[in-house]
């Protein structure tokens, strides 16, 4: 029995419902399934400052408990993505944001492996005292 609860709290996990709307994406975008540009635009335009506004002004101080990030942070990135992806080829890429672009995703593929690492020689040559946070940040920054 405690199997099945495992399973059913899996399932319906707050990052699960972030990974169904991951997979919801690759699926309009794989069909072809975009937004109008105008959709896009107004969507993409809007939804950083609608964020922010929800986080600042409190407007929903306990709604959805442990569902709060999926519905608010995840359902805001799934319109932004999805806004990102219509525009995809109607708006001319610049070759500075798509440098960056892949390299935040070169980063993402291989902090996870570098870091801990890092940590550890910190750890074992005694370097956070010696270089201070700053001195830790910046060689964190040039690492990964």
């Amino acid at each position: 029995m405690s199997q099945y609860i495992t399973m059913v709290q899996l399932i319906g996990s707050p990052m699960m419902i972030e990974f169904l709307l991951g997979m919801t994406l690759y699926r309009l975008n794989s069909d072809n399934i975009f937004l109008p540009k105008w959709v896009a635009v107004t969507f993409g335009l809007a939804a950083i400052p609608l964020l922010l506004l929800i986080e600042t002004q409190d407007w929903f101080p306990n709604f959805a408990g442990q569902f709060y990030r999926p519905i608010v942070w995840g359902a805001i990135a799934f319109v932004i993505v999805w806004s990102a992806l219509s525009l995809e080829g109607i708006i001319k890429t610049n070759k500075f944001f798509e440098l960056l672009g892949d390299a935040s995703f070169s980063l993402y593929l291989v902090h996870w492996l570098l870091l801990p690492w890092v940590a550890h020689f910190y750890d074992v040559l005694g370097l956070y005292d010696e270089l201070g946070i700053l001195g830790s940040v910046i060689v964190y920054f040039s690492i990964a």
